[in-house]
This record gives structure tokens, sequence and C-alpha cells, in this order.
């Protein structure tokens, strides 16, 4: 492709880091600068469970790649300072972000609720001993008899995540396990549900991580019950535009139960979010922050 053309930049992203390597050995023979995107950490990620050999080879790597870029690009601000120490060179932070024409194309959520019950939806999957639902199974437990108002639908969940926390809790009727589904029928449960469930790992270690599901949360404008690390960036962002809270006791996430069970009697679902919650989050938005980063890294020498 590069014989009777030359780019300008090249940009690559990761996962899967073999991209980068692949952008430096490009970068290395058209002699051509290019940024790196790290949309999630490459030799410093906390859930990665990589023996020490291997450990200590993805730190050599990363840093031999990742040496030779002009730039770096990652999804977090925290993330993006992190690297600014690490190697010296401007780092742009681009969040996933939602698309609009996903949701336009959903149409608007429904005034009430499909079902008579308090739905807590989540989507996707989980990693066990980080990403605990176990303060909101606690939380049903302590609500009596008005638990049996409540439903917790988690849909593409390997049931061996959740049903035996579930079973130990007492609170094993209440909580369903869905099989995956399409990424369309995916955006419809959430704008579905009453309350979307994110589960962040409650560790120093997660600081900066934001996954893109957040911002489908965001863009359905469905409240969000938030388990995890209360200074992250997902409880940060939901907490800004209120969007949700972050709660991980289970006796003040029974009292947010027992408020979303009275709004559910009242209105016939739980209210929508401000539709501002969604301003600025758009990929559209995203891109040309990007594009505009690109492009300055493009004449920096």
């Amino acid at each position: 492709m590069c014989r009777p053309w030359r780019p300008d930049l090249i940009f690559g992203s990761g996962p899967p880091f073999t991209a980068l390597i692949a952008c430096r050995a490009l970068s290395t023979r058209l002699d051509v600068p290019w940024v790196a995107e790290l949309r999630d950490r490459w030799a410093d990620d906390p859930y990665s469970d990589a023996p020490p050999w291997r450990a200590a080879l993805d730190h050599w790597l990363e840093r031999r790649v990742l040496a030779s870029t002009r730039a770096l690009v990652t999804v977090t601000e925290p993330w993006a300072e992190f690297y600014r120490r690490k190697y010296g060179k401007p780092v742009a932070t681009i969040y996933n972000g939602y698309d609009p024409l996903d949701f336009d194309h959903l149409g608007p959520a429904p005034e009430s609720a499909p079902q008579p019950y308090l739905t807590i939806g989540y989507t996707g999957g989980i990693y066990p001993g980080k990403r605990d639902p176990g303060p909101l199974f606690a939380a049903l437990g302590m609500l009596g008899d008005a638990a049996a108002r409540i439903r917790i639908i988690f849909c593409g969940t390997d049931p061996a995540h959740v049903s035996p926390l579930a079973e130990r809790a007492g609170v094993g009727r209440l909580v369903e396990v869905r099989p995956a589904v399409p990424y369309r029928q995916s955006l419809e449960f959430q704008q579905q549900s009453d309350v979307l469930l994110l589960m962040q790992w409650n560790d120093p270690r997660e600081q900066g991580n934001c996954p893109g599901k957040f911002f489908e949360y965001v863009a359905s404008l469905r409240p969000m019950l938030i388990l995890g690390l209360d200074d992250g960036v997902p409880a940060t962002i939901a907490r800004e535009r209120s969007a949700g809270l972050c709660i991980n006791d289970p006796v003040k996430i029974a009292d947010q139960l027992r408020l979303w069970l009275r709004e559910k009697d009242e209105f016939g679902r739980v209210r929508s979010t401000p539709p501002a919650a969604r301003e600025g989050l758009s990929r559209t938005l995203q891109f040309e922050k990007l594009e505009s980063f690109l492009m300055e890294m493009k004449h920096k020498t």
C-alpha cells in the first residue's frame, strides 16, 4: 500500500498490542512518525494474571515499542497522566464514548417500564473477586418483604460468577441470569431497565478504568448504581452529570432501593436522568478531539 503513497502519520490502536508492534515496524521502515492508542493497559494491567517472566517481558516489550512513538492516546485522564510520567510524551484523553445513531434507532424510552418489578439491569461479564455484586445482594436481604418487588437481571454474564453469590445471600430467587444477546438488543435491555448496575473494582489500582459500557449506560438515560471505587472515573462522571450514584455500603444501598421503589410506585418507573448527561460524550465528538490531536502531532518534530 505504501509503495505509491506515503502516509503523514501512522496511528495504531491496542489491544491487541501486536498491532502496535506492527506499527513500530512500519514506522521504522517508512521513516514516518506514529502514535499509539492504549484503550486498555498493556504491561501495567492490574487484572493480568501473567506469571512473573511474562510480566517482565511485557514491560520490556511495551517500553521498546512505545519509546519510538511521537505521542500516545488513552481513554481517561488518570491513565493519560500515568503515561505522561512514564514516557514523557504528549498524551491525549479520548473517551470510549457512545454512538448517537445506536440510540436514535431505538427511539424514545418507554414512559413506564414493561414489568411490575423494579428492575436492575447489568450487561456483560464480571471479573470474579474484583467486580463484586455482593453489596447489592446483601442490601436486598435487608429489605424484608419489599425485596420481592425487585429483580436483578444479568445479561450475558457467566451464571457461575453470580448465582452462587446470590444464593449465599439468600436472594437467589430475585436474581436472573440471561444469555448474551446481539448488541442492539443489549441497548434495548438497558433502556427498558429501571436502574443499571455498573461494577468496578473497589481498589486504588482501578483508578482510571472506565469501560465502554459506562457510556452506553449514560446514553440510555437510566440512573446507575455503581459499586466500586468512589473516586473512580465512572463514579466521578456520574456524580457530575446526575447520572448515577456510587454506593458500597449495603445499608445505604438498601435505603436507595427503597427510594427507587417509591418512585416506581409513583411514576410507573424510575425517572430518567437528564438528557444533558450525554453532552460531550458522543463518539463523534471524541473523534474530533482525536483528529485535532493527530493533526497537531503530525506537525510536531
